[in-house]
């Protein structure tokens, strides 16, 4: 059980307006204990401010454990989604546009594409582009991300000229990125755990014998 101290802390924490990168990503740790669904997209994205924030000499592995972590938590968190039947109401349920990036979405459009709903995946995608086109600060490759994963949900439901009209976007969009943020490598992390369902090979057959 998390000691009160710890938790009344944390509180203190996610009530400053500017508080420490670092002491908000070990305050919504606290919390994410108390309040799992509630905070593991926060810590998520939390963890990715941190991470971007690191200076440019820092090397890529000093960054792998926060963006792991962060992954572990979304596909967590996804799951849980699934397991309460609650993604519509979070695809559709009106997010701030000061709240970015909405990492959450792409993890729950994997676990629902692995999961056989492809519409809601696609739909999840979807939300995804709408929210980070709208966020004037949102980075370009990171739209840019989204665009190639709602291009590869497209394909597989054999819609290929207008996939192929986002991936020429994304493509641009990526161009045109000088210095993309190092949370980036997040996106290939929830969608390489979940692969598409048409992208798993066929399991061999089992050819252990039978003893009686």
């Amino acid at each position: 059980m998390t000691d009160p101290g710890m938790i009344a802390w944390a509180q203190v924490v996610l009530l400053n307006d500017h508080p420490l990168r670092s002491d908000l990503v070990q305050a919504l740790r606290i919390m994410t204990t108390v309040h799992p669904q509630v905070y593991r997209p926060r810590l998520a994205r939390a963890l990715c401010v941190l991470v971007d924030g690191f200076s440019p000499a820092t090397p890529p592995s000093a960054a792998e454990p926060f963006l792991l972590e962060a992954a572990e938590h979304l596909h967590t968190w996804a799951a849980a989604v699934l397991r309460t039947g609650s993604a519509t109401a979070e695809i559709t349920r009106r997010r701030s546009p000061d709240a970015g990036p909405d990492w959450d979405l792409l993890a729950l459009s994997a676990a629902l594409e692995t999961a056989g709903r492809r519409d809601a995946a696609l739909a999840a995608v979807e939300a995804l582009v709408a929210l980070d086109r709208s966020r004037r600060d949102a980075p370009r490759s990171r739209v840019a991300l989204a665009l190639l994963r709602q291009a590869a949900l497209l394909e597989r439901r054999e819609r290929g000229p207008a996939a192929a009209s986002l991936r020429d976007e994304a493509h641009r969009l990526l161009t045109s990125d000088p210095a993309p943020p190092r949370s980036n490598s997040l996106a290939t992390l929830l969608t390489s755990a979940a692969p598409l369902p048409e992208q798993r090979p066929a399991p061999a057959p089992n050819r252990t014998p039978i003893r009686h």
